[in-house]
C-alpha cells in the first residue's frame, strides 16, 4: 500500500512523522494468549495494558469527578492496527456500556490533524506559513480558544497550538470534500458532517473509530484495520 504522504519530500516526512511527536500512540506491544477449550484463541489484546489504562482511568475520573466528567475510555492501538487494550469506561461493574466503541461524541480539536493531513497531500508544506486571524465562512466565525490570535504562523505551529483559523482557511483553500475524502482514506468510517464548523471537529465519532484514523500519522501514512485476533485453532492445534 501506498502511504498517504508518498508526494512528501523526505524533510517533510520527518517533521510530519519525527519520533516522539504525538502522533505516536502506542504504549505496548505485548500480546497475551487467551485458550478456550474450543478453539483456541490468541489475542492481541494486553489485559496488563488494559489494567493500567483502567486504574489510570478511574483515578483521573475521581480527581474530575464534576459534572459532567463522570466516565472515560482508552483504546490502544500499534501502527499495524492490532487493538492492545479497550477500555470502555471507569467501572464495568457500574456501567457495562463499552464508550470506546459504541459511544459518538463530537471529536473536537482531534480532528484537525486530518484537515492538515488534507492540506498536504494538497501540496502545502508544514513550514507555510498562515495569518491565524479573525475569518467568516458565511455567518460562522470561529474564534481560538484563548480569544486570542497568534498571526504570522507556520502549519506546524497551528497544530501543535490548536489553532482555530488555521484549519478554517485550509478548507477554504482545499475545499471540505478534500478534507473529508482524506480522513476517510486514513480509516475513519463514520459519517462526516459537511458544513464549515466540521473541521473544529463536529462530527460525532466513536473513540475505536478516531483512534483507526490516528493510526495513518503513527504509521508514516499507511492506513491499517484494527484487529485483536491473532489466529484461532482448534483443540486438536489445526
Amino acid at each position: 500500500m501506498i502511504p498517504l504522504f508518498a508526494r512528501l519530500s523526505a524533510a517533510d516526512q520527518q517533521r510530519v512523522f519525527s519520533p516522539g511527536s504525538a502522533a505516536r500512540i502506542v504504549l505496548a506491544t505485548n500480546v497475551a494468549e487467551t485458550s478456550l477449550t474450543v478453539p483456541r484463541i490468541r489475542y492481541v489484546i494486553d489485559s496488563g495494558v488494559a489494567r493500567v489504562k483502567r486504574y489510570r482511568i478511574r483515578g483521573k475520573v475521581d480527581q474530575l469527578l464534576v459534572e459532567p466528567i463522570s466516565q472515560a475510555a482508552a483504546v490502544t492501538m500499534a501502527p499495524d492496527g492490532a487493538v492492545e487494550a479497550i477500555v470502555g469506561g471507569k467501572d464495568y461493574e457500574i456501567s457495562q456500556f463499552n464508550r470506546a466503541t459504541d459511544a459518538m461524541r463530537q471529536s473536537g480539536s482531534s480532528f484537525k490533524p486530518f484537515v492538515y493531513m488534507a492540506a498536504l497531500l494538497d501540496g502545502y508544506k508544514p513550514t507555510d506559513v498562515l495569518v491565524d486571524g479573525p475569518v467568516t465562512v458565511g455567518d460562522w466565525s470561529p474564534k481560538n480558544y484563548s480569544g486570542k490570535y497568534a498571526g504570522r504562523t507556520t502549519l506546524s505551529n497551528a497544530l501543535a497550538h490548536s489553532y482555530n483559523s488555521i484549519p478554517v482557511k485550509l478548507m477554504v483553500a482545499i475545499g471540505r470534500s478534500a478534507i473529508i475524502r482524506t480522513a476517510h482514506t486514513a480509516g475513519i468510517r463514520g459519517e462526516l458532517e459537511t458544513w464549515a464548523p466540521m473541521v473544529l471537529g463536529t462530527s460525532a465519532l466513536s473513540l475505536m473509530d478516531l483512534t483507526t484514523g490516528y493510526i495513518a500519522f503513527a504509521s508514516g501514512g499507511i492506513p491499517a484495520q484494527p484487529y485483536a485476533v491473532l489466529e484461532i485453532r482448534r483443540a486438536n492445534g489445526d
